[in-house]
């Protein structure tokens, strides 16, 4: 039995795609196609030439689980070459979009994170509908000694959101007034993602140049950048995060209660599901909003347990 990850290469799904695989202890195989050109079938033809050939040589593939609605052509493409083989070939589908009625009858289980409100992605009349999440990229309980470090995690503009220059600085002066920056003095470490704007980089390197109190790691120039995020998600403190990645919600509200979560939304976040996907986050109390930072009253967070995407794969495979 062996499963196979699919994802387009779309950073962000890339990136959520490689936390599932690396997850994973069976034998596994991974498939990225090129995003789709629509006005051209060059990428569409070459991708199902090269998953063709892919498949041919793991015929025992019996589970395959889709990343994004980009690529869920080409799991039931796989899913229909590769049921002349074995008797049971499984579709998880992550990150479901607005509508998949015509696509539902050939995936099996469509998974949707704990903190978003499926009835925004998925038919109601469809029922294997999981709630889950996918794995963190850093260790759920890491055994290791915490710093006095807040961790800025930025994402940048995407759907319905607009996040530039003035939303950070709206940000950087809630979490330079905290108590913990102001008080007990936090150092704070500010890392952004492939999506944040040029403009927005140059003015956090302006701003980092005047207080030594702050790092930016920058992803697209410091080689280690990856390292690094994943060593502080592991001993930082404090999170602070804008919230319109997915990705990025899903490392920090899996990590262990004693660590503080905050998600960002500014003035430009108006796209409706980004707000429903805070609500949910505080209501289960896996996160408060950033304005909350101060607030006396601030207990303990929930943990995140849900099972993530490859629990819920085992349980299938192995029941």
């Amino acid at each position: 039995m062996k499963i196979l990850v699919i994802a387009d290469d779309k950073a962000g799904h890339i990136g959520q795609a490689k936390a599932v695989f690396d997850s994973i202890k069976t034998d596994k195989i991974f498939f990225s196609c090129k995003r789709i050109n629509w006005f051209s079938k060059l990428f569409k033809d070459q991708n199902l030439i090269e998953l063709d050939d892919l498949i041919n040589s793991n015929l025992n593939v019996s589970v395959i689980v889709a990343v994004s609605s980009y690529v869920l052509e080409y799991a039931i493409f796989a899913k229909k070459k590769l049921s002349q083989y074995n008797k049971k070939v499984i579709i998880f589908y992550l990150m479901p979009p607005t509508n998949l009625k015509y696509k539902l009858k050939n995936i099996d289980y469509v998974c949707y994170h704990s903190y978003k409100d499926y009835k925004n992605y998925v038919d109601d009349s469809y029922t294997k509908y999981i709630k889950i999440d996918l794995p963190p990229s850093c260790d759920k309980n890491p055994a290791v000694t915490t710093q006095n470090t807040i961790m800025v995690i930025i994402g940048g503009d995407a759907k319905g959101v607009k996040f530039g220059p003035t939303s950070f600085n709206d940000m950087l002066i809630k979490v330079l007034n905290s108590k913990y920056y102001k008080d007990y003095n936090y150092n704070v470490l500010i890392f952004n993602s492939r999506r944040t704007s040029v403009t927005l980089d140059n003015a956090i390197d302006e701003i980092v140049q005047k207080n030594d109190r702050l790092e930016f790691i920058n992803y697209k120039k410091d080689s280690n950048a990856k390292e690094k995020y994943l060593e502080y998600l592991e001993k930082a403190k404090i999170f602070v995060v804008t919230y319109e990645s997915s990705s990025m919600v899903a490392d920090v509200v899996s990590l262990p209660m004693d660590r503080k979560v905050f998600l960002y939304s500014g003035k430009n976040f108006n796209h409706q599901r980004y707000g429903k996907m805070l609500g949910i986050v505080e209501n289960k109390k896996y996160g408060f909003h950033l304005d909350k930072i101060n607030d006396s009253n601030y207990l303990r967070r929930s943990y995140n347990s849900n099972s993530d995407i490859v629990d819920y794969i085992n349980k299938i495979i192995y029941k």
